[in-house]
């Protein structure tokens, strides 16, 4: 009886049999979106283990696909955040520039003056300003 060799190894690089091999990468892909739908691990582990994957590649691929899991949950957070520091931003500003213009057209304000609110529309507009460029920050993953 043949020694048999793990089929996912240490280095992750160099793969057996190549009738044998499976890619750890390609197991992310395709177990990733399982997990996200709801698929208990114990069943990928079962699937693991009848398609002749050794324990230390579950627990490499369990631990991957666990980091990815929580990486898009904080990236989620992430953009929630950031949305409403630019509806905050949004609502200064308006503010501001609405505080200004009533002002000017005397509707508010005391006679032969006006109030410019300039801070809180500048303070709004740096408040977008600062949002906007997070956002099209990427998000650094946890694997990386």
């Amino acid at each position: 009886m043949r020694n048999e060799r793990p089929i996912v190894t240490d280095s992750l690089t160099q793969l057996n049999e190549p009738k044998k091999a499976l890619d750890l990468f390609e197991l992310e892909k395709e177990y990733l979106p399982q997990r996200k739908a709801g698929k208990d691990f114990s069943d990928i582990r079962k699937e693991l283990k009848s398609r002749g994957v050794d324990a230390q590649g579950i627990r490499i691929l369990f631990d991957s696909i666990e980091r990815q899991l929580i990486t898009d949950k904080l990236e989620k957070q992430a953009k929630q955040k950031n949305l409403a520091l630019q509806y905050g931003g949004l609502v200064f500003m308006v503010l501001g520039g609405l505080v200004s213009l009533l002002s000017f057209l005397g509707i508010i304000g005391i006679q032969g003056s006006y109030v410019i609110a300039y801070g809180p529309f500048f303070g709004g507009a740096s408040m977008m300003a600062v949002a906007r460029s997070q956002r099209k920050m990427k998000f650094r993953r946890l694997n990386d």
